[in-house]
């Protein structure tokens, strides 16, 4: 297995995993720099760090608009279109089943307001479909049993988020209605269950030791040990563990299905930015597929979070990878309440509901179509294509290029 040093100034070109528990904050009590009060969901439960790349710009506003803002002035362009006396937009959304689940999420949801009701929050106000359009999928990783190994507790937090999210997409299959995006804020990599152990012992002495003991070290053994232990064993449990490569084999057979029926799969970058920087700063070294979420194939659209302050950043707290699609701004978001959020869970819905709305405008754009579209709406900046794919995204331009696609099939009027 080759690893890489994090010593090195350029970030490995891995990284990408789960959307852990994002910032959330009341919009009566918002400072003007992000808080660190979470709200914590059955899937999420450690609060990322953010990075100096969520300052805003220099005399304190975002020259960034709202997705919101940009989809109503795509929409009002297109309303323009039709009142014009072009009627294609008109008929092609005629055809759609408003009666119909348009959308999917797949996440936390239970009592409360829940990790799943914020994501879904986002997807509702940025498109044009109701609450009665979403249809919302309890997905998650079970308790494992109780007693379990170290070795057991990796491989079941594994093993069975994709075994929940592999039920989820046959029940998509087996009743699609109008679904042509799914949106799975949520994900699970090695580097997600590392930061996780790290995080419930790294102030605990007691529960640092029995750590140390199980990865077989030595009495007194140094964090920047612990750690690269603790690297060394989850990363060796993801890639040999039956019960990891039977669960993810089903996972990617189902992904596929989803895409020959036309259904694009949306999940997020992750959040271990932070902690990834941790592990280079201590000298840790890990494989080039550490921070790869299970979720990733050649079939997933994966969205990083880039900064509301300024185009050319991505938030800390995005993980790079290979995998990354796109960025979107992933900062100061609102969500269920008037609360704002930051997080790669909260880009991803703003791709989701994007998708939705290039849809309703041409129903027949295909998966690649669509991401085609999404490539060429992005703008390259000085970020490196692990940390935002194609570029950060615009979402005006990919609305337009939506609107120019209804053109193409129409015939050539020929001068006489």
């Amino acid at each position: 297995m080759t690893l890489k040093s994090i010593g090195n100034p350029h970030r490995p070109q891995v990284r990408t995993e789960p959307s852990q528990a994002q910032t959330i904050r009341s919009p009566t009590t918002a400072p003007a720099a992000p808080a660190n009060q979470v709200q914590v969901s059955r899937f999420d439960k450690t609060a990322a760090q953010q990075g100096a790349r969520l300052s805003q710009a220099a005399d304190g506003t975002s020259p960034v608009r709202s997705f919101q803002q940009r989809a109503v002035e795509a929409r009002a362009a297109t309303t323009s279109t039709q009142v014009d006396g072009g009627k294609a937009v008109k008929d092609f959304l005629s055809r759609l089943n408003p009666g119909d689940d348009n959308i999917a999420i797949f996440d936390s949801f239970g009592p409360g307001t829940t990790h799943g009701d914020n994501v879904e929050h986002v997807v509702d106000e940025n498109s044009e479909y109701s609450d009665d359009d979403i249809r919302t999928v309890g997905v998650g990783s079970s308790s494992p049993p109780a007693g379990a190994s170290l070795d057991e507790r990796i491989e079941h937090r594994a093993s069975s988020f994709l075994d929940s999210t592999s039920d989820a997409m046959q029940g998509v299959l087996d009743n699609p209605d109008d679904i042509t995006v799914i949106n799975q804020s949520q994900s699970i990599s090695p580097v997600r269950i590392a930061d996780e152990m790290w995080s419930d012992v790294r102030n605990d002495p007691e529960a640092k030791a029995e750590l140390a003991q199980e990865l077989g070290l030595e009495e007194g053994a140094s964090d920047t040990e612990i750690l690269q232990a603790l690297v060394d064993h989850v990363d060796g449990v993801f890639e040999n563990s039956p019960e990891i490569a039977a669960s993810k084999k089903r996972y990617d057979k189902l992904s596929g299905e989803l895409e020959d029926a036309g259904i694009l799969h949306v999940v997020t970058a992750g959040n271990t930015g932070d902690f990834l920087d941790t592990l280079d700063g201590m000298g840790v070294e890990y494989d080039g597929d550490f921070a790869n979420s299970v979720l990733f194939n050649e079939h997933t659209i994966v969205v990083a979070a880039s900064t509301g302050g300024k185009r050319d950043q991505i938030a800390d707290f995005s993980t790079p990878s290979d995998f990354v699609t796109v960025a979107i701004d992933g900062t100061d978001i609102e969500v269920a309440g008037g609360n704002t959020a930051n997080g790669t869970s909260f880009a991803a819905p703003q791709v989701t509901a994007l998708i939705a709305e290039m849809r309703r405008i041409n129903p027949e754009l295909t998966n690649d179509e669509i991401r085609d579209l999404l490539a060429k709406a992005a703008t390259d900046t000085s970020a490196t294509a692990q940390e935002e794919g194609h570029g950060i995204l615009d979402p005006d331009k990919a609305l337009t290029l939506a609107r120019l696609s209804l053109l193409k099939d129409l015939p050539v009027m020929r001068a006489v």
